[in-house]
């Protein structure tokens, strides 16, 4: 996978990457920590239904085919500043 720092959903991603090719009978750990909030770990085993019910859009496929913006773009998509934070309209 080719992203920048996505916190605590590196984790999660890095487990869709994996149920993305995992074959039934697959041992899968996913393992996380924090910085001071500590930390988990869950033990998985692919089924033979993980054939039939995998998504065909792969993550994989989802990351290749995005749209890089600027941070203003972000910004502006995200409407970080067309909020009024006034304190006077409390």
């Amino acid at each position: 996978m080719n992203i920048g720092d996505c916190g605590a959903a590196s984790a999660l991603l890095g487990l869709i990457q994996v149920l993305d090719k995992a074959k039934k009978g697959d041992k899968i750990l996913v393992a996380s920590y924090g910085f001071g909030a500590g930390a988990d770990a869950i033990s998985l085993e692919a089924t033979p239904l993980i054939e039939a019910r995998r998504p065909s859009l792969s993550l994989e496929k989802i990351l290749n085919e995005k749209t890089l913006v600027d941070y203003a773009t972000a910004c502006r998509l995200e409407y970080k500043y067309a909020q009024d934070f006034s304190p006077l309209y409390v």
